[in-house]
C-alpha cells in the first residue's frame, strides 16, 4: 500500500517539474513532499523520508502567498515535528554501538523548534505526540528531568483524549455507541471494537502494550493512589523499553 502511494506521489512530484518554474506556486508542493516523507517513514526509508521533509520545510519557509500566518505556522511546525521524528527513528534503527549522536541532536533541535511554533503562542494543534518524541530524545541524551516533564505532558493528553477516541481507527466516541470498550488494564485506552484492541496491542515501536502499565500508573497517581516517585520509575522503565 505504501509502495503504491510512493509511486503515485513520485509521479505527482515529477509532474510539477514539467511546469515552467515562474508559473509554479511553491507552497502546494510542500504538502505533497510531506506526504512522501510520511510514506517513506512508514517504509523505514529514513534518508528519503528526511530529504522530503527537509525540502518541505524549506518550501514552507519560502512561501509568500496569501495563506494565513496561522496556517503556515501550523504546517511548518507539524512538518518539523515529523522531520524530527524521522531522524529519531533513523537514530534508533542503528545498532547500539553504531548510533550517531549528531542525528539525535538534530532530532531534538527540530522537535524543540516545532514545539516553539505549535505551542508557544497558543496551541496550533491538538496533537501532543510531539511531547512523546521530546521525552525520548531527552532521555537518550540523559536529560532525565526534562524527559519526565515532556512525558507528563503527553500522558495528561492521553488521559483526556484517549477515552473518547478509538485507539485503532481514531473514530470519536458518541453516546449512542454501544460496542465501545476500554482496556481492562489501564482503563484509559478505548476502542470502538475488540478487533481494534488486538490490532494496536503490539503495533509499532510504541504499542499499547508498551505504554499500558504507565498509563494505569499515571491515572492512579492522578487519584492519589500511587506516588509520583512510583510513576517516575514507570516512566523510566517505559522509555528504556521502547528505546533499547
Amino acid at each position: 500500500e505504501y509502495a503504491t502511494a510512493i509511486d503515485y506521489l513520485n509521479k505527482s512530484y515529477d509532474s510539477h517539474h514539467t511546469i515552467d518554474i515562474k508559473e509554479l506556486c511553491k507552497y502546494p508542493l510542500a504538502p505533497l513532499l510531506r506526504c512522501m516523507g510520511k510514506a517513506h517513514l512508514q517504509m523505514k526509508s529514513w534518508d528519503k523520508s528526511i530529504s522530503k521533509y527537509e525540502r518541505a520545510v524549506q518550501l514552507g519557509a519560502e512561501n509568500s502567498g496569501d495563506t494565513s500566518t496561522c496556517i503556515l505556522n501550523k504546517r511548518s511546525g507539524e512538518c518539523l515535528m515529523e522531520l524530527g521524528r524521522a531522524r529519531l527513528e533513523q537514530y534508533l534503527s542503528k545498532p547500539l554501538n553504531n548510533r550517531d549522536e549528531e542525528i539525535l541532536q538534530k532530532a531534538l533541535s527540530e522537535s524543540t523548534e516545532a514545539k516553539g511554533i505549535l505551542f508557544k503562542k497558543g496551541n496550533l494543534t491538538d496533537d501532543r505526540s510531539l511531547f512523546l518524541d521530546l521525552a525520548q530524545e531527552h532521555f537518550l541524551l540523559n536529560n532525565i528531568e526534562e524527559a519526565h516533564k515532556m512525558l507528563e505532558e503527553y500522558l495528561d493528553f492521553l488521559i483526556v483524549t484517549a477515552p473518547t477516541q478509538c485507539h485503532g481507527c481514531h473514530q470519536i466516541w458518541h453516546k449512542d455507541e454501544t460496542d465501545w470498550q476500554f482496556c481492562g488494564d489501564c482503563a484509559v485506552i478505548s476502542v470502538c471494537r475488540h478487533a481494534h484492541h488486538k490490532l494496536t496491542w503490539k503495533r509499532g515501536r510504541i504499542s499499547h502494550k508498551s505504554i499500558c502499565s504507565l498509563l494505569n500508573g499515571w491515572r492512579r497517581m492522578k487519584k492519589d493512589k500511587v506516588t509520583m516517585e512510583e510513576c517516575e520509575s514507570l516512566m523510566d522503565n517505559f522509555l528504556f523499553k521502547v528505546l533499547r
